[in-house]
């Protein structure tokens, strides 16, 4: 007789790929939270992977992670049928995790860091202490 853990295991899937589009929160017709996002996949072929993900963790997902990010992937096979009676194929994340930030960079976000620098104590202070030499 099998265990439950084996069978949890079979039906688990672990992508590292990179994000093919910003996550967006959006609502199902009953109000959950939810978001889908594509990964691409490079192994030994190039692979495009949708996933479907619900619950708290889809504002963190939303806010932190952007296009071209690298991500490490757990989820769960779902299947079901279509309107149509055609089987359909669900990848439900368990977990996602940022493996490294996409080296693209908004500009509105370099403006900060550059304005944050400005005003930075010790910064300020290493500017006039040159400025003295």
């Amino acid at each position: 007789m099998q265990k439950p853990e084996a069978n949890i295991l079979f039906n688990q899937v672990n992508v590292i790929g990179r994000l093919c589009n910003t996550p967006q929160k959006q609502f199902t017709s009953r109000k959950k939270l939810f978001t889908r996002f594509l990964v691409k996949s490079r192994y030994k072929i190039e692979a495009f992977i949708p996933f479907i993900m619900f619950g708290k963790d889809v504002d963190i997902v939303c806010t932190k992670f952007q296009q071209g990010d690298v991500v490490a992937v757990t989820a769960q096979i779902s299947t079901r049928e279509n309107k149509q009676g055609k089987l359909m194929i669900d990848f439900i994340v368990d977990e996602v995790r940022l493996v490294t930030k996409s080296k693209v960079q908004f500009p509105t976000e370099d403006k900060f860091k550059t304005i944050v620098a400005l005003y930075d104590k010790d910064v300020v202070e290493g500017r006039l202490m040159k400025d003295k030499e």
